[in-house]
């Protein structure tokens, strides 16, 4: 109980910090990414059809826009388009913006709580004081850059939040011993890279973890009495980790960004010449 209450005053001191100020601007659009998103975000449209989501005419495919640089992910500005018709009578530019601002706000919010479950694990495993997840709980609720990103609608919050549920995921596969959490992860990577390329440089974080999963993780398998026995063993739990990891992190983004891709072939991951030449 006390550590629940510790946890939920950290929390609730990170949500306030990024609550205060959020029309920290009063109106004038001030930030450039935010007000560029904005616009695309406006100009998209839902398709009529499931096929139509998937065609090169998608109007939620910012290339079939006015926009022809675009950088980030599609997932987003898709999100805040759905939330807009969800909670938004008659979206305006100002509307759409603090309903984007809110989004950010929650998800960075929602960070600190997984950043507590994160080190909560590693502490476990690595004999870590005790206080060590509220310590990082506290730092990252009153880290600067995170509250600046909660105070408008960008992609950062997105592909923080979901990488790192990505990572929490992951370890629940160590003390589960499924690959069940492996393929959940996987979907939350995807969705982060759905939200900007640039999620792909942790894959050589969860492909290491994988590579100590299976190497450094013995109670989890089964040890043969000859070495190279317990090697292969050990070396295909290893790849089942990373065909998981690859296939479901595919999926996920050909779903949620299909605008990555230069084709319509999902048996074809070759990447579209538009994302490259931007």
């Amino acid at each position: 109980m006390k550590n629940a209450l510790i946890l939920f005053v950290f929390v609730l001191l990170g949500f306030c910090i990024r609550a205060v100020g959020i029309q920290w601007d009063q109106g004038t659009f001030l930030h450039p990414d935010e007000r560029f998103l904005i616009m695309v975000t406006q100009d998209l449209s839902f398709p009529d059809s499931v096929n139509q989501y998937f065609s090169e005419n998608s109007p939620l495919r910012v290339e079939n826009t006015k926009h022809s640089f675009y950088v980030y992910g599609t997932f987003p500005v898709v999100i805040l388009k759905g939330l807009s018709l969800l909670f938004l009578k008659e979206p305006s530019f100002y509307s759409l913006t603090m309903l984007g601002r809110y989004l950010s706000l929650f998800l960075e919010t929602a960070t600190i709580i997984g950043v507590y479950f994160l080190a909560q694990y590693f502490t476990q495993k690595q004999k870590l004081p005790l206080k060590t997840p509220f310590w990082a709980t506290l730092i990252y609720a009153c880290m600067v850059l995170p509250i600046q990103l909660s105070h408008f609608f960008a992609v950062d919050p997105f592909v923080t939040f979901f990488t790192l549920i990505a990572f929490l995921l992951f370890t629940l596969s160590e003390r589960k011993n499924s690959l069940f959490w492996v393929a959940l992860g996987s979907i939350s990577w995807g969705l982060a890279l759905s939200s900007k390329i640039s999620a792909v440089f942790f894959a050589p974080l969860f492909v290491a973890f994988f590579f100590s999963l299976a190497f450094f993780t013995p109670q989890n398998f089964v040890v043969f009495q000859k070495p190279f026995g317990a090697f292969l063993r050990k070396f295909f739990m290893f790849t089942r980790y990373l065909f998981v990891l690859g296939v479901f992190t595919y999926i996920t983004v050909r779903i949620f960004n299909p605008e990555y891709f230069a084709s319509l072939s999902w048996i074809n991951p070759l990447p579209s010449p538009h994302l490259l030449k931007n």
